[in-house]
């Protein structure tokens, strides 16, 4: 039987084939099947691709489950993998709550359900790297679709002070 958390669904209505004429002489061939298509979940996931150490930046989510809804249970899943300076990759992954910090290697990730943003802060000492960010959602049928991100996180270069004349002051 057709409806919440079932996947496509062909009715025979058992008339077999028939066929169609217009006034033009144009015949067609129509069967009595109709079939009813599952709608997919959808995401987005958006935001700054660099970003530097201890500045955060603002990017936008949403997820549209379609007419299955969510699913019950860890239906939003937040995975990263992390490799830092040394060419070494941490992996892991969270449930997505709405206001819940999410600890990443190196920064947090606050996810905001009510505007649809989310907020990535790189640790203010980190040494740069790059965050590969995948953020899955599962519908009520079992249909999970996912959104890849990347994020690079650099040292803000140094700049030496200016210094004019000979009172060896720096400029302003």
């Amino acid at each position: 039987t057709p409806g919440v958390g079932s996947d496509d669904v062909a009715l025979d209505l058992g008339l077999g084939t028939s066929a169609l004429k217009d006034a033009d002489g144009n015949t067609w061939e129509v069967n009595s099947q109709i079939t009813i298509y599952d709608d997919q979940a959808s995401v987005t996931f958006t935001g700054t691709e660099t970003t530097y150490s201890g500045e955060g930046f603002e990017g936008s989510w949403n997820i549209n489950f379609g007419a299955d809804g969510a699913a019950e249970s860890n239906h939003t899943v937040l995975e990263w993998t992390y490799t830092g300076k040394d060419g070494h990759p941490v992996q892991g992954s969270a449930n997505v709550s709405a206001g819940q910090d999410i600890a990443v290697p190196g920064g947090v990730i606050t996810f905001d359900a009510d505007s649809g943003n989310y907020r990535f802060v790189p640790e203010a000492d980190q040494e740069g790297g790059s965050y590969e960010l995948t953020l899955s959602a599962t519908d009520g049928a079992g249909d999970t679709v996912s959104k890849f991100f990347e994020v690079t996180v650099e040292n803000r270069p140094y700049t030496a002070p200016k210094f004019r004349g000979p009172t060896d002051s720096p400029e302003t």
